[in-house]
């Protein structure tokens, strides 16, 4: 629709163009799709599907139940990671742009919230790296407000000193963004991480503070026999970590469970004939009814979800 938009005034001369165009988009995009079905899990792509989205009955019947919530919560995320001065910035610009080149500016307002939009509509569960994609086109508004704001002040300037000042306007915008980042960089639980984003990559069980311990010890161990590891999940970080980690190592067997809730009897069966381990992701102490105990703990930031390593009592 955002392309349609753009070369209106060549739909009726250069129609064949414009279809080519479109098919060779759609083409691209099955191709992609078809690609994951080569993926042993592409089966868990419609399980995540259905857990992460609205379905369509439901769509149609009720189509913007969760738009304005999601949109609260995606803003709330934005302009954290934007910052307020360029968030601000890049509203006004956009009003600007719009009023000063409209095709560019509409087409870029769109571009940046449609997609903002249509997650917020069909979004059960959201998360702020989905709209990671949109930022571009919000940025390419500052720019231009920046350039349209500077270039008529200084046209009198040599281009040097022209430049210099744009570099100094655009790094006190940036001076917060900045002041993010170097903390991202350097001590990322001090960053001012969205709530959501905090307990994903930081303090929460989605997050891998801790795995460093549990491979450290898991490297000892493999120096002396094979080892199973049991952990709790079987999609994302757990235990997709260990597979990566231990790729070509054939002294251990990594045993996805989940819920993991209480101890099948291959598990008790693995521990019979070689030295295993449960790896618990989401409790703060071992559950009473489960027959371990403690190896290792290793904390997470904010003291909450340790990787608690554990054995058969």
């Amino acid at each position: 629709i955002i392309y349609l938009i753009y070369a209106r005034a060549e739909i009726r001369t250069n129609w064949k163009r414009i279809i080519s165009h479109i098919l060779v988009a759609l083409s691209l995009g099955q191709i992609i799709n078809n690609l994951q079905r080569l993926s042993s899990v592409y089966y868990l792509f419609e399980a995540k599907n259905q857990q992460f989205q609205q379905p369509l009955e439901k769509l149609l019947k009720e189509p913007f139940t969760l738009t304005w919530g999601n949109l609260n919560g995606f803003f709330s995320w934005i302009i954290p990671y934007y910052t307020w001065p360029i968030f601000i910035v890049g509203l006004f610009a956009f009003v600007v742009l719009i009023w000063q080149k409209r095709k560019q500016g509409l087409i870029l307002l769109l571009l940046w919230f449609t997609p903002i939009f249509i997650l917020a509509t069909v979004g059960r569960e959201i998360f702020p790296r989905y709209i990671l994609f949109t930022t571009p086109y919000f940025l390419i508004s500052v720019a231009y407000l920046i350039i349209l704001i500077t270039d008529p002040a200084l046209a009198g300037t040599d281009r040097a000193k022209r430049g210099l000042i744009k570099l100094i306007l655009t790094l006190i915008i940036l001076l917060p963004s900045l002041h993010f980042d170097y903390l991202l960089l350097t001590n990322p639980p001090k960053a001012p991480l969205p709530k959501t984003d905090y307990h994903q990559y930081i303090s929460e069980h989605p997050s891998g503070y801790g795995l460093d311990k549990i491979f450290t010890f898991l490297d000892d161990e493999l120096k002396k026999e094979p080892v199973t590891l049991v952990t709790q999940g079987t999609f994302g970080l757990y235990h997709y970590a260990f597979l990566l980690e231990y790729w070509d190592n054939p002294n251990i067997t990594i045993v996805p469970r989940w819920p993991l809730s209480v101890l099948d009897q291959e598990i008790f069966d693995r521990a019979k004939s070689q030295k295993t381990y449960i790896l618990l992701k989401e409790h703060e102490e071992i559950p009473p009814q489960l027959p371990l105990k403690l190896v290792l703990k290793a904390e997470k930031p904010g003291g909450k979800y340790p990787l608690l390593l554990t054995t058969l009592k």
